[in-house]
């Protein structure tokens, strides 16, 4: 069994590949996803393996394939819905939250919806307001629903093996800089997925806990390998699932630290980072130093071109915000 190096879009074929082989309920379905093999290349292959029943390119009709899709989930299929870019996850909320995430409840137990939306969110230089925002917060607490945000090529494919097999429905959200990062992919055999609801300790410390998901963990990665030359020690915490979250991980970091800060590119206001801060505040806050620090994107629009990385955390704002908690004792 031979291990295999592969970007994080090829990462992401080859476990929609494998899933449609072990189960033939699962299929593919949205806008180019066939010939052309979808925007980032995500699915390049699959309609030659699997044919138009199970690879199907739809119109340019979110609603209304999203809509289908949710009903061919509730008959036992288990379709993979590809929305291109998560902003468009605005025209498919119907079909996610009101629809796929609430009907186990609304059937009495009786009815399981096991379906993916996955979609590429976040800057890449020139997306623009309508290709770049992320969109975790729209669907933070949706009873019914998972949110899973993938920060490494290994994970993006562990993790979208995870919601495939769910009976749940998941949002699947991919970062756009992600597709082009390269790791080690288990071989097929070792059957690998990774736990719902389990974050991911990064980076051991002891003095400030960092959480920060996608390219925002990446980002206070290298600063805390910075700081670490300054004698502070960072732990860094990946969330993985964004709902429902790790809280007992995010605690006994907190529990050890006593300094937290969150990290999303998303939207300071309304952003997962508050809920996670007032979360731990309620466990932890006999333990807490300070108060949690939230660090998000500027409350404006998406600009275009290479103004957007303006508009997100830079690593200045982490590092400053670790040694403005430093001075806590």
């Amino acid at each position: 069994m031979k291990t295999r190096k592969m970007a994080a879009n090829k990462a992401i074929n080859a476990a929609l590949r494998e899933e449609m082989y072990r189960d033939d309920n699962v299929y593919v379905i949205g806008e180019d996803v066939g010939e052309f093999g979808g925007i980032w290349g995500a699915t390049a292959g699959l309609l030659n393996e699997f044919g138009k029943e199970r690879v199907i390119c739809t119109p340019m009709s979110e609603m209304a394939f999203g809509t289908m899709a949710v009903a061919t989930a509730l008959m036992g299929k288990r379709p993979v819905v590809d929305m291109m870019y998560a902003n468009f996850a605005s025209i498919f909320y119907e079909s996610i939250a009101l629809e796929a995430a609430q009907m186990r409840f609304l059937s009495g137990g009786k009815k399981s919806v096991p379906i993916v939306f996955r979609g590429a969110q976040g800057i890449s230089g020139g997306g623009g307001a309508f290709h770049s925002q992320c969109v975790e917060s729209w669907f933070l607490g949706r009873p019914g629903l998972i949110v899973m945000c993938p920060s490494t090529a290994l994970d993006a494919y562990g993790m979208l093996k995870t919601a495939i097999r769910n009976d749940n429905p998941v949002l699947f959200l991919e970062n756009i800089r992600l597709y082009a990062d390269r790791e080690t992919v288990p071989p097929v055999e070792e059957n690998y997925t990774v736990p719902v609801g389990k974050a991911r300790i990064f980076r051991e410390g002891t003095d400030v806990t960092v959480i920060a998901s996608q390219q925002m963990l990446k980002l206070s990665l290298r600063v805390a390998d910075e700081m670490e030359e300054q004698g502070v020690s960072t732990e860094v915490i990946d969330p993985r699932t964004i709902w429902p979250y790790d809280i007992d991980t995010f605690c006994d970091s907190a529990r050890k630290t006593g300094r937290v800060i969150v990290v999303h590119e998303g939207y300071r206001a309304g952003g997962y980072g508050g809920e996670y801060s007032a979360a731990i505040t309620e466990r932890c806050m006999k333990a807490l130093k300070a108060p949690v620090t939230r660090i998000g994107g500027c409350n404006t629009v998406i600009p275009a071109g290479l103004l957007d990385a303006h508009v997100v955390p830079n690593e200045e704002e982490v590092r400053n915000a670790i040694w403005q908690l430093m001075k806590s004792q």
